[in-house]
């Protein structure tokens, strides 16, 4: 179905009917049919049950799923980047299958956020959140280099008997925290300047996987045919 009231299930007619009956289940309440139904993906749906999902793709306000797709995600992409920065921090290795859970973490949060409906401004939002996340990973690490190298440095100019004024610590941490977020959300993209193939492959498909499952699924219903009438699955 359209997303927005596009799809519209036709109720001005039935389709033609035979004189040969038979029980017919709803695919979504496994209720029997009473008299007509409706046929999407080659299942049968009751009257009910297919209003029902039309009412899921075309009610409620467009604005506050926006909204709640990416509060969802941003609350999944924050919990999946501190996860994946304590696995590294841990093992001292990036994990792809991390970087992939991300990407499918944040995807399913901006869709239930979406309420299913799926489409391109969930998808733009499922991939910069997984983008964001898998850079917020690397701040922390980013900013414990910058600080030793800070260290090292005041260390070398103190040995050196400099007149240079060290940095005040206010100073220096905001220097550390700029350094470190930074680098760290463009570290992917340096990552595929500098060749890392498998790294550009591993977030390629975090990204991919975010996108792919805010794809919007339209469900288009057939009918109504009467319940004596042929399905057009059977049909075909």
């Amino acid at each position: 179905m359209a997303e927005d009231g596009n799809a519209q299930l036709q109720f001005d007619r039935v389709e033609g009917t035979t004189t040969s009956a038979a029980a017919v289940a709803c695919a979504a309440c496994q209720r029997t049919v009473p008299d007509v139904y409706y046929e999407a993906v080659g299942k049968i749906f009751c009257a009910q049950c297919a209003d029902a999902a039309l009412a899921t793709q075309t009610g409620g306000s467009r604005i506050a799923r926006l909204v709640k797709a990416l509060f969802l995600g941003s609350i999944a992409a924050a919990i999946s980047a501190a996860v994946w920065y304590g696995i590294v921090k841990l093992t001292g290795y990036e994990l792809g299958i991390v970087a992939i859970a991300v990407g499918i973490a944040v995807g399913m949060a901006v869709r239930f956020g979406s309420e299913g409906r799926g489409g391109w401004a969930y998808q733009l939002i499922a991939v910069l959140l997984t983008y964001l996340a898998i850079g917020a990973s690397y701040v922390p690490l980013a900013m414990e280099g910058i600080r030793e190298e800070l260290t090292k440095e005041s260390s070398a100019e103190v040995e050196g008997a400099e007149a240079e004024e060290p940095m005040n610590p206010e100073a220096r941490e905001l220097a550390v925290i700029l350094g470190g977020v930074v680098f760290g959300l463009a570290y992917p993209v340096l990552q595929v300047m500098d060749g890392g193939f498998i790294g550009t492959l591993i977030v390629g498909f975090a990204l991919f996987e975010a996108w792919r499952i805010n794809k919007r699924r339209a469900l288009a219903f057939n009918g109504p045919f009467r319940v004596d009438a042929p399905s057009p699955a059977s049909a075909a």
